[in-house]
Parts: C-alpha cells; structure tokens; sequence
C-alpha cells in the first residue's frame, strides 16, 4: 500500500513540475543566442504586444522524467502568459539536446492559431533552421508567421 501512495505521489509531482519561471521575453539557458540575437528577438516579440504577449524558452534538456506537454502547459499557466481574461499569451519551448519543441497557445488565441497551425510554424520555421544551428533565424520566422496569422 505504500509503495501505491509512494508512486501516485511521484506520479503527481511529475505532472506538476513546471520549469523556472523566465524573468525576460527571450529566456536563453541554452546559451545558444548571441545577446544581439537576444536583444532582437525580444524587439520582434514586444512589437507583438497588442495582438498578443509571447515569449521564448530555451533550456539544454527537459527535467528528467518530465513529460513535454505536460511541462510546458503547466509552466505558462504557472507563469501567468498573456493578459488576465483574455488568455493571449504565446510560449515556444525548445529543449536543445532532447531536440524537442513545443509552441504553447492560450485559448483565447485558439481561432487565430490552431494546433496544427503551431506545429507547421515547427515544422517548417524553427526545425529546418535549428539544424543549421541557425536558431536566431528560426526564432524570428516563427515570431513572423505568428504575426500573420494573428493578423488574419
């Protein structure tokens, strides 16, 4: 019976881990960017801030054991992004040595940018640049077509 409680008690934290929470638009544990890319990124997304508030997290790995949805959804949550009511916060996630990426969208954006719309902005933005190691580049296209479809 303990060793139920023991495992439904990791099982809980697990699914509640969130990362920590970023303290700037462009959030680069990674260490991947440049600070001009940095600087310019965090230009990209404040230019943004009308249709929606958006940020970018770059970490080396997920937390061990962390499951990747579950993480990102419950750090944006935790970390409050997008304005209060109207749910128009944006998040894209990178873990570079997973190789894994995520773009987070509030439901108040859900007409504007769909799920599958995200994963085409991965698909055919930020994927084909990362492999060039061109992550700034990558970045910045994703930031360019979200700016299209919210403008639709």
């Amino acid at each position: 019976m303990r060793r139920l409680l023991a495992l439904a008690l990791l099982a809980f934290s697990l699914s509640a881990q969130e990362l920590p929470k970023p303290t700037t638009l462009v959030s680069d544990f990674a260490d991947v960017l440049t600070f001009d890319e940095e600087r310019q990124l965090t230009r990209e997304l404040e230019a943004l801030d009308d249709d929606a508030q958006m940020i970018i997290y770059l970490a080396p790995s997920l937390p061990e054991g962390a499951v990747l949805e579950e993480l990102t959804l419950n750090s944006v949550n935790a970390w409050g992004v997008g304005r209060k009511g109207v749910d128009d916060g944006i998040a894209i996630f990178a873990f570079m040595k997973d190789r894994k990426l995520r773009i987070e969208i509030g439901l108040g954006l859900g007409k504007k940018i769909t799920n599958a719309q995200a994963k085409a902005i991965i698909d055919e933005q930020i994927t084909p640049a990362f492999r060039r190691k061109a992550f700034a580049e990558g970045l910045s296209a994703a930031i360019a077509q979200i700016r299209t479809l919210l403008k639709k």
